[in-house]
């Protein structure tokens, strides 16, 4: 009896240091996302005054070769800035905004237009199967903004005068929409790394043209935040198809 009450005493004991420690860990993660998100902010807000007096030096060269190639680098700089600001506002926002109709071809069709002069540059042919009418969605500017950047990226690992495939279609659970390049594909090890931001891995970068895995990044906060999800399937010389999946209203929880 006494060994008894001895061992339930240290279980007690145990336990309750477990969840104690527990605690701290909690806290302490909270505190380091706080002081991350807070560390980004401030970045990014002095980022976007140092982009604006660099564009504003930038005006005043003469026009070259080499002006137009500082030009680009702060426009590339600026959008990374608006990422990163971006990153943070989804990384503390909640799900809150009301559900609306979104009507999937359309929004394709904003993508592409958006991407227009690089598709007609590469001579890039866009194969659609788009049998999706509508579907649910928070927001559909951020839906636009993720399809647009994984065609983007489809496009820029396609070899000139390739197809891009993009299929969308409605079953009983989602709206998924896949798009596919004719690229080089990726390794199965690396395909985890292109959705860790800034991500350094060979083939993150090479694949993500955008900030080195940070636009990857950026698209799989977006899905989460409009209750959907975006990954990725590759083979070696076949190419890589991104999946982006909205489900149904009911199965929203």
């Amino acid at each position: 009896m006494v060994v008894l009450t001895y061992f339930v005493f240290r279980w007690r004991q145990l336990h309750h240091r477990n969840g104690v420690e527990l605690g701290k860990a909690v806290t302490q993660e909270r505190a380091t996302e706080e002081a991350r998100d807070q560390v980004v902010t401030q970045a990014t807000s002095s980022l976007e005054a140092n982009i604006d007096t660099l564009s504003q030096l930038t005006s005043r060269l003469p026009e070259s070769q080499a002006s137009t190639f500082i030009a680009n680098g702060v426009t590339r700089f600026r959008a990374l800035a608006i990422k990163l600001a971006a990153a943070s506002r989804l990384r503390i926002t909640q799900a809150n905004d009301p559900l609306g109709e979104a009507n999937i071809a359309q929004i394709i069709t904003d993508a592409l237009e958006q991407l227009h002069e690089t598709i007609s540059k590469r001579h890039i042919t866009i194969d659609q199967a788009i049998t999706a009418t509508a579907t649910k969605t928070r927001n559909a500017s951020l839906l636009t903004f993720v399809i647009r950047t994984v065609i983007d990226n489809a496009c820029a690992y396609s070899s000139d005068n390739s197809t891009v495939h993009i299929t969308a279609k409605n079953d009983a659970e989602a709206t998924v929409i896949a798009i596919k390049d004719s690229g080089s594909g990726i390794p199965n090890e690396k395909l985890r790394l292109l959705f860790q931001p800034f991500s350094k891995a060979e083939g993150a970068e090479i694949f993500n043209h955008e900030g080195m895995g940070f636009s990857l990044y950026l698209d799989k906060l977006i899905m989460s935040y409009l209750s959907g999800t975006i990954s990725l399937t590759s083979k070696l010389h076949h190419g890589t198809t991104v999946t982006i999946t909205l489900p149904n209203t009911e199965t929203l929880r």
